[in-house]
């Protein structure tokens, strides 16, 4: 194999991985490999192995570099002649399938067997000649052997030397729960840390900024040749060659910077305070001064008018005496103009003051300067230069004192300090007026108004402690001095409301957080982030007047802005979590655009029959089913992006549901329709509806792969299940058998099929339900709630899932089939396999409805001559049931259910009209020999399986549950009946 290409599958791993999730059919792809957490098999499989071929890959050109390394050198040119793969790529095929066992869960030939298929189907691909690919595989599958620790004879030593130990390291650092364990283990292990350098980065805290710029930071340590390996919740570790090096603290504060001073832009602000004054009384005033210029007084008693007027008077000469006497006249009446119409309270009700506007805008008086000076240009610029200098001058702070410093800096007039405030807002306008066309006044006006309000300091203290507390790496050079310069010689003001950061200077207001992030009233920090002041701030803030004020950092005002414009709770979250190698993260995130069809906002009918397609495709499909295998077709059912927040260092995908900031319960049914989508496009990982960033942090910690504030009982019945095979095999002091393992590890796969069913249920039903209704008075999630409230009421998890819609919500108008009900019937009887496995396992027994009720529904096709109707095909269960339940209690279960047997055949023969017994059919036995079988005999065999969980659930259910329960068996069994095709 050339060297060029060794250069594209490195650059290429991405493609390998896909390899990989195509390769694998879908209850391999997620099959759990791990007990702990819910790591499928792919994930971890796919992630050993790019990780061991970074590792090799690097370990084999270090050995190069170093000329006392002949040997190591020498045998790895001979591995590499002997199988004409390069040490990296059999590193990686190793890493594959190191877990081959977990394949089916079963040790021995069957996982071996399928193993080797998958290396024969991968091998091809790099046009191997066909011969040598026997030996390539055999010898993968004994390195994977030793990996997991067996004694492997037949291995030669340089194998075990230079491939082994590099799998195994990879199986570690997948296996680690953190940043901090892959560290330890890593040192741990000798002889590869000999040859690389090791690097992590941990993010201590979730946060919008640190999610925003992860990916910056990862391509910064790039640049510095450090190679991303393994992606935790909390953080990276990398690798770096001989010539990887400290990354400058600075770099990572550019990033950051360069992203929050987007929010706080003062060009933007400028233009939205001159915007939202063109429509204040303000414009008023100065459209009469540009009419008269400034010269001729007007006449009315309009209140702009009179501001007018008042303005003259003083560019006239007219002594504040006399002025004094004109604007005292509505001294004990209402105010001229309301200053909130005159100029402030312009986000509504309520004043907003200058200073309010100029501690979000985090600028420096040069760039404040060059903002508003840029308003002069416009072809209504004098207007716009008018309205901003008149705001910053008369409304500059609640503290009418620093009104009257700033016209003393400013003109170098004195007023009086108890002024009418009508007159302080009219000779502010005038001297704006006056001196519009001087440049060097308007300098004055903005650099009086910056120094009175205190300016916003430069934002770098606040980057820089962000990431001196927020992100730990021993790559990025926290010892720059010019940090240290920032963070030492400072006398703290207070602390930040939200995060607990010491300000450098009380600027930014609590509620403007609220304001930002669109709370109602003052509660925001509720929603999002902790609100508990540090413990040293605790009597102060108790005692002083002055600290009781709260304020806030720069970055949780960016947090803030962020929240209330872009990333909205509810959210949804993907996490790849516990652990995933970087490049399977990256291979997802270049999937990502799948979710275009999934967006939250464009839940529209089209959409949503797109999406009933797509699931469709999805499930019909009899080797990729499950698995999202992307096309044009899948992208294409919108063209807006979907606004999502890709976490770099934490491995995990966010969407905000845009709804409000509450978590409703119907956000959730509604979530849950994305979800399986978002799991098989991911090929696992953990998916959670979360309020806050907090939530998302530690995902994959859940008990479910799916992590809910609300209680779904269908999706915790499913995982309890599971989760029983490994509490007995705990309670008898004992690892899970292999067996058992087999059956337990079925229980992501499960759950994803039922999410399934419930999404193209909703999916299907809901358009035709709506019209049905007339259209517009139920929302989709509305719908999507009822539906799953109606499925969980059903104490039965696989009758639940094939259960047709009570009248409600049914969305047809006459005796039609239900839309894919026939796929829904079907999938029902794969999920209720599953789970019938788990009771086999636990129980020796395996009852199975569904499938019983097929085999009733498909029974009565074969044997009626003419369309039953619903009557007819529930009767003789009704009856036979409604016996079981009537007479058990006084009979006993066994004589109860050997009579309704009876009562159950003798009832179908009626309605029939034949003699069961009499009627044959054609079967086969297990060794092939054909036979014929009477109706009767599969019928009462049929019934027997009914009535075992009819008896079962008369033991632990109350009668109105129970009588609920048989209502939706028997609507089941005739919806099965009308989708089975003769």
């Amino acid at each position: 194999m050339s060297q060029k290409i060794k250069i594209e599958i490195l650059d290429n791993l991405k493609d390998l991985v896909e390899r990989v999730y195509c390769v694998l059919n879908p209850e391999e792809l997620f099959s759990r490999a791990k007990e702990y957490s819910w790591q499928t098999f792919f994930h971890h499989s796919a992630s050993v192995a790019v990780i061991s071929y970074r590792l090799a890959h690097l370990y084999k050109d270090q050995v190069y570099r170093r000329q006392e390394d002949t040997i190591a050198r020498n045998e790895i040119e001979w591995i590499e002649r002997r199988y004409n793969i390069p040490l990296e790529m059999l590193a990686f095929l190793v890493g594959l399938v190191h877990d081959y066992v977990k394949l089916f869960g079963i040790q021995g030939e069957r996982g071996r067997k399928r193993a080797e298929e998958i290396l024969y189907k991968l091998l091809r691909e790099h046009r191997l000649s066909e011969e040598s690919l026997p030996e390539i595989v055999d010898t993968v599958i004994l390195l994977a052997e030793a990996v997991e620790g067996r004694h492997v004879p037949e291995l030669k030593n340089m194998l075990l030397a230079h491939v082994a130990p590099i799998a195994r390291i990879a199986d570690l650092l997948v296996s680690a729960d953190s940043v901090d364990e892959a560290i330890h283990l890593m040192l741990s292990t000798s002889r590869i840390t000999t040859y690389v350098k090791l690097g992590y980065v941990k993010a201590l805290l979730p946060s919008i900024l640190q999610a925003k710029v992860s990916e910056k930071i990862v391509d910064v340590l790039r640049e510095h040749r450090w190679t991303p390996l393994v992606l935790y919740y909390d953080g990276l570790v990398l690798i770096g060659d001989e010539k990887a090096r400290v990354v400058p603290i600075r770099k990572v504060v550019e990033a950051l910077r360069e992203e929050v001073t987007r929010v706080f832009s003062v060009e933007e602000q400028v233009e939205h305070i001159v915007s939202r004054l063109s429509k204040k009384k303000i414009a008023t005033i100065y459209s009469y001064l540009a009419q008269t210029q400034g010269k001729e007084i007007l006449e009315g008693e309009d209140p702009t008018i009179i501001y007018h007027n008042l303005i003259v008077k003083y560019l006239a000469g007219t002594p504040i005496s006399e002025l004094l006497e004109i604007s005292s006249l509505t001294k004990g009446k209402k105010r001229l103009l309301d200053p909130r119409t005159l100029a402030t309270g312009l986000e509504g009700s309520g004043s907003k003051y200058f200073d309010e506007y100029l501690s979000t805008m985090m600028t420096t008086k040069e760039a404040l300067a060059r903002a508003v000076f840029a308003l002069k240009q416009r072809e209504d610029g004098r207007q716009q230069l008018f309205l901003i200098l008149s705001y910053m001058t008369a409304f500059p702070s609640k503290r009418e004192d620093i009104a009257f410093n700033i016209l003393e800096r400013a003109f170098g007039i004195k007023l009086p300090r108890k002024v009418d405030k009508d007159l302080l807002y009219a000779v502010a306008m005038a001297e704006v007026y006056k001196n519009l066309d001087n440049d060097n006044v308007v300098k004055r006006i903005i650099g009086a108004a910056y120094d009175e309000l205190g300016g916003s300091q430069s934002i770098d203290y606040y980057i820089s402690r962000f990431v001196l507390t927020s992100i730990k790496s021993n790559i990025i050079d926290s010892e720059s001095a010019n940090v240290i310069d920032v963070l030492t010689g400072i006398r703290y003001r207070n602390y930040c409301r939200i995060c607990g950061t010491p300000l450098l200077s009380e600027s930014i207001a609590f509620i403007e957080y609220a304001r930002a992030a669109g709370a109602r009233g003052g509660g925001g920090s509720e929603i999002w982030l902790h609100d508990d002041p540090p413990l040293a701030s605790l009597e102060a803030i108790a005692t002083s007047k002055e600290s009781r004020i709260r304020f806030i950092c720069p970055l949780c005002y960016y947090e803030a802005k962020k929240l209330g414009e872009e990333y909205k709770p509810p959210l949804l979250v993907i996490a790849l979590h516990p652990v995933v190698a970087y490049d399977v993260w990256l291979w997802f995130v270049e999937r990502l655009e799948a979710f275009r069809i999934a967006a939250p906002s464009i839940m529209k009918e089209r959409t949503r029959q797109e999406m009933a397609k797509t699931y469709k495709e999805i499930m019909e499909s009899e080797s990729d089913g499950y698995k999202v295998c992307l096309s044009d077709s899948q992208t294409s059912a919108s063209t807006e992006s979907l606004l999502r927040l890709v976490d770099f260092l934490g491995a995990r995908i966010i969407i905000p549901l845009e709804t409000d900031m509450s978590l409703k319960k119907k956000d959730i049914a509604q979530a849950l329709v994305l979800i399986p989508f978002a799991m098989s496009a991911a090929g696992g990982g953990q998916v959670g509806i979360v309020s806050n960033l907090a939530q998302a942090h530690n995902l994959g910690s859940g008990e479910l792969p799916i992590v809910l504030p609300h209680h779904v009982p269908l999706l915790y019945e499913i995982n309890r299940l599971f989760e029983s095979i490994k509490v007995k095999a705990s309670f008898e002091g004992r690892q899970m058998t292999p067996e058992e393992y087999g059956v337990y590890n079925k229980s992501y796969i499960t759950i994803l099929k039922a999410l399934y069913i419930y999404s193209i249920k909703v999916l299907s039903w809901y358009s035709g339900w709506s019209r049905k209704r007339g259209g517009g008075e139920v929302e989709f999630r509305d719908y999507a709630l009822s539906l799953l409230e109606y499925m969980s009421s059903i104490p039965h998890v696989p009758l639940a899932l094939t259960a047709p819609p009570p009248p409600s919500l049914d969305p047809r108008e006459e005796d039609e089939l239900l839309p894919y009900y026939g796929l829904i019937s079907q999938k029902s009887q794969e999920v209720e396999f599953h789970m019938s496995q788990v009771l086999k396992s636990l129980e020796g027994r395996e009852p199975a409805l569904n499938r019983s009720l097929y085999k009733y529904a498909r029974t009565l096709r074969e044997m009626a001559e003419r369309e039953l109707s619903k009557h007819a095909v529930q009767k003789p269960l009704r009856r036979a049931i409604e016996f079981i339940v009537e007479f058990a209690p006084a009979i006993g279960y066994e004589d109860a259910r050997r009579l309704a047997g009876d009562k159950f055949i003798t009832t179908l023969e009626t309605s029939l009209g034949v003699n069961l017994a009499n009627l044959k059919k054609k079967m086969k036995d297990k060794d092939g020999t054909e036979k014929e079988v009477s109706y009767a005999q599969l019928l009462q065999g049929i019934f027997n399986d009914i009535s075992d969980i009819i008896i079962d659930l008369m033991q632990k259910l109350p009668p109105t549950k129970l009588s609920k329960l048989i209502e939706t068996m028997l609507d089941a069994a005739y919806e099965k009946y009308k989708s089975v095709k003769e």
